[in-house]
């Protein structure tokens, strides 16, 4: 970080007011916290941090093949795969991430019927490879 950018935290405000503070339960850090970050992601929160964080809290109608849905899909792929050293960043190694996606713990939208996982998955697959 340069001398002259501040955390994000520190830039985090709410109604134009840079002094209120955004205060999450543990849950919801876990749900929102990244250690890599796509370059879409960073962007949203350069914008307002605040709004990213609440965009991905509030509830909302989830359609597993929607766009937005299978972007996120698509973007925690790359995020995991860009995650790794070099030698393991892969084809092979996004296919074997999108095929344990499922199990991701709610995370990423799955489809609910199992006759439709490998629709999802091919339709993850091409917007990874």
């Amino acid at each position: 970080m340069s001398a002259t950018t501040k955390p994000l935290t520190d830039r985090a405000s709410w109604g134009g007011r840079n002094d209120a503070k955004l205060v999450l339960s543990p849950a919801a850090v876990k749900k929102v916290a990244r250690t890599t970050l796509s370059p879409s992601t960073a962007e949203a929160m350069s914008g307002c941090s605040a709004r990213w964080v609440i965009e991905r809290l509030i509830p909302r109608t989830v359609d597993p093949f929607g766009p937005a849905e299978l972007g996120t899909a698509a973007h925690f792929v790359f995020e995991t795969v860009f995650g790794l050293p070099a030698q393991e960043r892969t084809t092979e190694t996004a296919m074997r991430i999108i095929s344990t996606l499922q199990h991701s713990g709610g995370e990423i939208a799955v489809p609910s019927d199992p006759n439709d996982i490998d629709r999802w998955h091919g339709q993850v697959s091409k917007l990874v490879t």
